[in-house]
């Protein structure tokens, strides 16, 4: 808990202060110009495809290569706002009937300081790398993003100006590459059945053009993107003389087999047994069409996800709301984007386990669409056998609409319903996102809600936010207003605590004398105030923090969190009354990347914080001590091992013995054969050593680990061979305690492992 509050404010400021980053300048030296007219870029049509060949030693070295339009003088946007690039970047485009092409020459009088890691898809970024960004539709507001680095390891994304980078959007593409003694050049091959966009016969689009630097911290674009700007998209260039192209009929079908073999722990069902071992074996498929070449209908039927990645560690004992895991799964992945809204509304970790899904996305004139369909096992699998709801399957709806304002404003509508068993929860709402004089944004949103739970309770009530806010290179602020009635509740989004208001403001500023190693520094300050409808203080932080940032990614900061905390007997059956705890500390955090083979991270926190799980009685007043720190090292160019490490400790304030000790440690070991092929393992040790007599938590420890081996063409085309397996101090006879089932020291039982082969192939039509 106090580690959330306490670096509250820190991970503000690096949201705030992401690549694409508006500025605000108070000097009158850095007064705001007037932007200057658009740049236009008139592609030509080519006979063939362009090869390395045709650009040797970093040049156009053949008739082809010479006709292709030329886009250089590329300008930073970090560290120094419209400054020369350190580094010359040369752009050639063209395209034929089947593709777009891009061809990047960047050159380096420092070729060998280059970061390049041979790595998976999408795990690269930490290297200098290049892109393009293709608003296909010229609104301003979203584009298709396609990444690469100096070997041509690939990514690609969407770019939505309020959310910025994507990359859980998938499709075929290629990339060539070639590094030289004076930099590197990459190639890319863009097929116009991978993007979405107009009937019309000559096409208008807009683009960016960007590389990034890591180890001055740079990022170079063409055109010039000033940092002075609220935005990117508003800031592109033209692509003309696209003419008679299409996606043509694009329909997609991914078919998979998985067998396997594996033994979990039923712990639901009286008595606990396992139950497994078969070897068996399941078909399924995800298919995608596209609708007039701007609507795109997911399907997914028995999705399979056994070799998506584990979930980074996070400390959830003794926690008063829900902890945030992230989404991994690609078919809730891609897209995601498109439901978003200041209430999180659709967070699909709660469609844990569907047996089918339907997701329907695009753009049609100035109205996103956005819907999805799914099922879910798993309320029907979490009971007894002998319990009426078991077998029964939730039911998920969510609909969401945009219409796009002005320039770069939007106002929508969202839908969202699950239904179980006779009980539902539904929610509608209207919402709006506002831009204006470059700098300023305000949103809004509000809601109303119907529940109805499995024993026949109803619960019904409205919510509502606004905000509004000035982002800037030197100076950001925000305000931000929020109130959620006592009836309101989301079974379909993430949600914390019904019945309060909060009120909160931040702002930072920064000096920015972009020296050799300094770029900037200075303070964040960030306040919020938590009440309920009875005005009744609930919760208030005041947080002040102090942050620099030098060359190669290099952040440091200290901060101090004032906080207090008020729990109510409504929310712990152990109160009788009121109390008010401290919940506040100090820390610092500390990330570097100054080697090409090491980047580090740590953070620190200690201070006074509620103990919500004590054994008898109710919570009481803590004091915890809180590290998270961990480093990234690559001893070869296809080896990564990443290893983090957590310790969380609580101490009681009377009796100043140890409550309990969390230490987990995660280390992951990638290591890639070539494009296709990688290996990955991945190791994680969880140790609560818990004082009985102080907190409700038995001390146990756990190990797992998981192995896989990957064959990955391209985007739906894999072969995937793993094994994990989970070690646990349970007690072999699985008894069952006060706090679940009984643990035992230093003696572990395999309580779960899984042999696995996946094999899918993408068919296009």
């Amino acid at each position: 808990m106090l580690l959330g509050l306490a670096l509250l404010g820190p991970f503000v400021v690096f949201a705030q202060n992401k690549p694409n980053a508006s500025v605000k300048d108070t000097s009158k030296q850095e007064e705001i110009k007037k932007p200057a007219a658009r740049s236009v870029l008139n592609i030509p049509h080519i006979d063939r495809a362009p090869t390395l060949d045709d650009f040797k030693e970093l040049a156009p070295s053949s008739p082809l290569a010479l006709t292709m339009s030329h886009a250089n003088e590329f300008k930073q946007h970090n560290p120094t706002d419209g400054a020369a690039a350190t580094q010359r970047t040369d752009a050639y485009l063209g395209y034929d009937q089947s593709n777009i092409y891009v061809v990047f020459l960047c050159h380096d009088e420092h070729a060998d300081q280059i970061r390049a890691q041979m790595t998976k898809r999408e795990n690269a970024f930490a290297d200098d790398y290049v892109e393009i960004t293709l608003d296909t539709f010229k609104d301003q507001r979203r584009g298709y993003v396609f990444w690469s680095n100096p070997l041509g390891i690939q990514a690609e994304g969407l770019w939505t100006e309020d959310n910025g980078d994507d990359w859980s959007w998938d499709t075929v593409w290629n990339t060539t590459s070639r590094r030289t003694a004076h930099g590197y050049m990459v190639i890319m091959s863009i097929p116009f059945r991978s993007l979405r966009f107009s009937h019309a016969e000559m096409q208008d689009w807009g683009f960016i053009l960007h590389r990034v630097i890591p180890r001055n911290n740079e990022d170079d674009f063409w055109p010039f993107v000033s940092a002075k700007l609220n935005g990117r998209m508003n800031q592109e260039a033209e692509l003309t003389g696209l003419e008679k192209i299409s996606p043509s009929r694009n329909f997609e079908i991914d078919p998979y087999g998985i067998w396997r073999a594996d033994r979990t722990l039923n712990s639901i069902d009286t008595p606990p047994h396992f139950e497994g071992e078969d070897l068996g074996g399941r078909v399924g498929a995800d298919a995608k069409l596209v609708i007039k070449d701007s609507l795109v209908l997911d399907l997914t039927i028995k999705p399979d996800f056994s070799q998506v990645e584990s979930d980074q560690p996070q400390i959830t004992i003794n926690q008063r709301f829900p902890v945030f895991f992230p989404e991994k799964r690609p078919f809730f992945l891609e897209n995601n984007t498109f439901f978003n809204t200041s209430f999180n509304l659709l967070y699909t970790r709660n469609i844990i386990d569907p047996d089918w899904g339907a997701r329907l996305t695009g753009k049609i004139g100035k109205w996103s669409l956005g819907f999805i369909l799914a099922d879910d096992k798993s309320p029907g699998e979490s009971v007894a056998n002998n319990d009426p709801n078991f077998g029964k399957k939730a039911t998920f709806a969510i609909a969401r609409v945009n219409y796009d304002l002005f320039k770069q404003s939007t106002i929508g509508f969202i839908y969202t319903d699950r239904e179980f068993a006779g009980s539902w929860n539904r929610i509608g709402g209207i919402d709006g996102n506002f831009k204006w004089h470059k700098n300023y944004f305000a949103n809004f949103q509000i809601l109303a809600t119907s529940t109805k739970d499995i024993f026949g309770n109803y619960f019904a009530g409205p919510a509502g936010e606004f905000s509004l806010g000035y982002s800037g290179r030197k100076f950001n602020m925000n305000t931000y207003y929020q109130d959620d009635s006592n009836g309101y509740q989301t079974l379909v989004g993430f949600y914390s605590r019904p019945g309060y208001r909060q009120f909160s403001n931040f702002l930072n500023y920064r000096w920015r004398p972009e020296k050799k190693w300094l770029i900037s520094f200075g303070p964040n300050i960030f306040q919020q105030l938590d009440w309920d409808h009875t005005g009744l203080r609930l919760d208030y932080i005041n947080n002040v923090n102090f942050q620099a940032e030098m060359k190669k990614n290099t952040f440091f900061g200290v901060f101090y969190n004032a906080a207090r905390s008020r729990l109510r007997p409504q929310d712990y059956s152990t109160l009788t009354t009121n109390i008010d705890l401290a919940n506040g500390g100090r820390g610092f955090f500390f990330q570097s990347d100054i080697f090409k083979f090491l980047s580090v991270n740590a953070q620190t926190v200690w201070g006074n914080t509620p103990n919500v799980i004590p054994t008898t009685g109710p919570p009481r007043g803590s004091f915890e001590r809180n590290f998270n720190g961990g480093f990234t090292l690559k001893p070869v160019t296809r080896m990564q091992i990443t290893t983090t490490y957590l310790l969380d400790n609580w101490v009681d304030e009377t009796t100043r013995k140890s409550e309990y000790t969390t230490h987990i440690i995660r280390s992951k070991w990638y290591y890639q054969i070539n494009r296709e092929m990688s290996l990955r393992f991945i190791g994680q040790y969880n140790a609560n050593l818990s004082h009985p007599e102080l907190v409700a938590l038995d001390t146990s420890k756990e190990f797992n680990y998981d192995f896989l081996f990957t064959y990955f063409i391209h985007p739906g085309t894999a072969l995937y061979v793993g094994y994990n397996t989970d070690l646990d101090t349970l007690n072999p006879m699985l008894i069952q305690g006060p706090n679940g089932l009984v643990q035992r020291s230093n003696q572990y039982i395999n309580d779960g492992r899984q042999v696995f082969v996946k094999l899918s192939y993408l068919f296009r039509f």
